[in-house]
């Protein structure tokens, strides 16, 4: 998701329903960001990357396009 922290939106309150949350949170993705989390969910998760190419901006964006920069923050790289 984008950079900026969002505070009292509905995907983060726990009252409401998981439908509701998820919902919300699908509705304020980019397309780029959902395609990026299935890019993660298939290839097993940003643990299965190793560090090379987790440092790597240029290989990064070449693999997830402008998510890239959600997995660098994910990856505390």
């Amino acid at each position: 998701m984008a950079s900026k922290i969002v505070k009292n939106v509905p995907y983060k309150n726990q009252k409401l329903p998981v439908s509701a949350r998820v919902k919300d949170l699908l509705a304020r993705m980019t397309l780029e960001e959902k395609i990026a989390q299935l890019m993660g969910l298939w290839n097993g998760g940003i643990d299965d990357f190793n560090n090379e190419f987790l440092d790597d901006p240029q290989k990064m964006e070449a693999a997830f396009g402008k998510s890239a920069n959600s997995y660098i923050l994910l990856s505390g790289h």
